[in-house]
């Protein structure tokens, strides 16, 4: 499945906001463990300042 956050980072590179965008996974307990880990993130700041706002996916594939 794949799921699609979206996160919003403020100019100092703190996670200020991170919500699930769209998810084919069907695990609630997955995604709620993906937005916990994401919320403590620290990123490096923006260049030039201001809010980033960043959409990125995830795609687990069972091992082979």
């Amino acid at each position: 499945g794949k799921v699609v956050v979206k996160l919003v980072i403020s100019s100092t590179g703190a996670v200020t906001s991170v919500t699930i965008a769209e998810s084919t996974l069907g695990s609630d307990a997955v995604e709620k463990c993906i937005l916990a880990i994401l919320e403590k993130a620290v990123f490096p700041s923006p260049e030039g300042g201001g809010t980033v706002v960043v959409s990125y996916p995830y795609v687990f594939k069972p091992q082979e």
